[in-house]
């Protein structure tokens, strides 16, 4: 039999509602995504699945209202499969109790029989998790690990007063230092392995994402933008907003949603142009019919940005999976399979994209909709959890 340990940063069903309120940032979309369709895809492969999360949450009080994050039952589809981890939200300590944590392994290890293949999954560089499955690997040698790497750490954000401190570069150091155990890598893009300082055996799976069909709809005269996600300068979202200001049709909206250090930018502009839209942070439920609503979707990320060779951005599969036409930038971690179900910013100035997506707001509806619905089944297909997780298994049983 396989049996997994995830050690991952996701939310408890029960957790979720909480977190979101108490949070003033950092509510890990995202990643609870990814997390959630890495569950479903080892359950779907028929698994025995335990999972140990170490909640992620921006530290009290400047980005979390509560000091004490308690430890609960993870609870997952109305299933009790897991522990989720408590601890004290400060700055540098924002993590659970070492020792007890290890026994939370020692439980899934004693469930196990000598003949099954024992295996922990981690989700993410994060150093406590490292450091734990590594200990903890050094007398059980009959479990692999194997870490899943959504970021590298070295282009993770973090706070300045930490990079300043130099407690940033330590803490990648010692990341990378910990790899040593690790047996086997899941990577977003083929460039990440050119960084990690062990080489290990990989698969490249750039997402996971799970969902049904889209219901096209008719999109109206109102051609509207949206851009859902970080909202950080890095990403290119003043670009965007700047390109589409140089649009001078009344029936053009741009909307934006999510956090980051552009929003007072944003604001600012909506102000200005009343055809701008600043939405804040919205429910994945309320970003998902933004999403087939819209007329285009938009990523401004560009391309000479040295980390977009080293990430997948995951709304690329949200986007696409709505049924709505996607424009992005050319970025070097995009395999060539998506080529056809998106369009691309070939010149990246501001007149560029401005002329780009005017020339896609006004294409032909039909045209629109069928790459929108060809799209959304590429993505159901074939980069659904059990396809996608399927392929880690096949590394872990290698």
């Amino acid at each position: 039999m396989r049996r997994i340990l995830i050690i991952g940063c996701l939310y408890s069903e029960t957790q979720k509602n909480v977190f979101l309120q108490k949070s003033k940032r950092g509510f890990q979309f995202a990643a609870q995504k990814f997390q959630e369709a890495l569950i479903d895809g080892f359950l779907s492969n028929d698994v025995e699945l335990t999972v140990i999360t170490i909640p992620s949450l921006s530290t009290y009080p400047f980005g979390y209202k509560q000091l004490f994050v308690k430890s609960c039952d993870f609870i997952y589809k109305d299933k009790n499969i897991g522990v989720s981890k408590g601890f004290i939200n400060l700055p540098l300590i924002n993590r659970p109790c070492k020792k007890s944590t290890i026994k939370e392994i020692e439980t899934w290890y004693k469930k196990c029989r000598i003949e099954d293949n024992k295996c922990i999954v981690i989700y993410g560089l994060h150093l406590f998790q490292l450091n734990i499955a590594s200990e903890f690997k050094r007398s059980h040698r009959d479990v692999s690990i194997c870490v899943v790497v959504p970021d590298l750490p070295e282009y993770m954000g973090c706070n300045k007063y930490y990079r300043k401190l130099g407690l940033k570069e330590r803490q990648t150091k010692a990341i990378y230092h910990n790899l040593t155990n690790v047996d086997s890598f899941v990577l977003l893009t083929d460039k990440m392995m050119d960084r990690l300082p062990v080489k290990r055996p990989y698969v490249v799976v750039e997402g996971i994402i799970k969902g049904v069909p889209p219901e096209i709809k008719d999109k109206g005269e109102i051609r509207s933008i949206l851009y859902t996600g970080g909202v950080n300068k890095r990403y290119g979202i003043q670009d965007l907003v700047e390109a589409f200001e140089m649009i001078k049709y009344n029936n053009y909206r741009l909307l934006i949603c999510g956090s980051g250090d552009a929003v007072d930018f944003i604001k600012e502009a909506s102000s200005i142009d009343s055809r701008i839209s600043y939405l804040g942070v919205l429910p994945s439920d309320e970003i998902a019919s933004l999403q087939k609503n819209a007329t285009l979707l938009v990523n401004p990320r560009h391309s000479n940005e040295v980390f977009t060779d080293y990430s997948f951005p995951s709304k690329t599969m949200e986007y696409l999976l709505s049924g709505t036409p996607t424009v992005m930038c050319h970025l070097g971690c995009i395999p060539s399979d998506y080529d056809e179900h998106l369009f691309y910013f070939e010149d990246e100035s501001l007149e560029g994209m401005k002329d780009k997506l005017v020339e896609i707001c006004e294409e032909n509806p039909v045209v629109l909709r069928t790459k929108g619905e060809k799209a959304a089944f590429f993505i159901l297909n074939h980069k659904n959890p059990k396809v996608q997780v399927k392929k880690i298994l096949d590394l872990i049983g290698s």
